[in-house]
């Protein structure tokens, strides 16, 4: 590859570097402005790795870096970097290609940069940058790189995107898939692959069984009232009164629950609002199923291409 394709790399970092200084931070969602209140300590003081939504990993990882200033922010900068070692890094597949002259290779990381990075580098979200460590692992595990380099690159990405949101593993699975057969008589890549998906299964394993085991997470019953908060928040439900009654809530109460606002702290005590989730049943019809649908591909349409540029490149 010649060495002024290098520079490529250098000048698409610089073009990172710029958005990050002219652009304020702007979370996409409040999940991330949680997160950074919890690990800095924002509002009580006293910083905290357990972010609920992110692994306690991170958590204990950002806990140090507050510690050692809380006038910076660790939490931003942390997904930015991960989010620019995504951008080069698929970028650094395109440019080592010896087929690919200099124009080309300009035009890719133009392209790159401000189809699928700049909004989601301007609107920073942790799940983003998660499915970001997705694809790039699914770039480099169809890679022609050597198979020890493959495999380590691999599961950098997948280790980033388990701690950062856990979930992202299923994507991995899911979207690795139609690669595995494409390429199911290739020797060499369903090595690769299944190896991939052994290391990664088990550190999922791992971290998700450390995270889970908090002692604090245990005492607070932290993500059964995420989950009951998630199903009556997030997802269409047919309200019946007497169960309403029954659990002393109010339509009112519900209206304030899916905006997401937990103003009243009854609602995070005892029973009452997990045995209202378990009541209420979902009411989704084919309208709602086609309705999420259309949010799923708007929402994630950037990366839902680079995903089809894994499986044509």
């Amino acid at each position: 590859m010649p060495k002024y394709k290098y520079f490529l790399l250098f000048f698409g970092g610089i073009a990172i570097l710029l958005l990050w200084s002219f652009f304020p931070v702007s979370f996409d969602n409040n999940d991330d402005q949680a997160m950074f209140a919890i690990a800095s300590g924002l509002f009580s003081g006293i910083s905290s790795p357990n972010l609920i939504l992110s692994n306690i990993f991170n958590g204990k990882l950002l806990n140090l870096l507050f510690s050692l200033t809380k006038s910076f922010n660790w939490y931003t900068l942390y997904l930015q970097m991960i989010q620019m070692l995504c951008f080069l890094s698929i970028c650094f597949l395109f440019i080592k290609n010896k087929n690919v002259d200099f124009l080309t290779s300009l035009f890719l990381v133009v392209f790159i940069l401000l189809s699928f990075f700049t909004l989601s580098i301007v609107k920073l979200q942790f799940t983003t940058v998660a499915l970001f460590c997705c694809f790039t692992a699914l770039f480099y595990l169809q890679s022609e790189i050597k198979k020890l380099s493959k495999l380590i690159l691999v599961f950098t990405f997948i280790y980033f995107s388990i701690l950062i949101r856990k979930e992202s593993l299923y994507i991995f699975i899911l979207f690795s898939l139609p690669l595995l057969i494409i390429k199911r008589k290739e020797i060499k890549f369903s090595s690769a692959y299944f190896t991939s998906i052994l290391f990664a299964l088990i550190f999922f394993g791992i971290s998700v069984y450390y995270n889970n085991n908090n002692s604090l997470y245990k005492q607070q019953h932290t993500y059964s009232n995420v989950n009951a908060l998630d199903i009556i928040a997030a997802k269409p439900i047919k309200i019946n009164n007497t169960f309403l009654e029954k659990n002393n809530f109010t339509h009112d109460d519900i209206k304030l629950l899916q905006s997401w606002l937990l103003a009243d702290d009854a609602y995070l005590s005892g029973n009452k609002m997990k045995e209202l989730a378990k009541s209420l049943k979902v009411n989704r019809n084919s309208s709602d199923v086609l309705t999420e649908l259309k949010k799923i591909i708007n929402d994630e349409r950037y990366l839902l291409l680079i995903y089809f540029m894994t499986i044509i490149s």
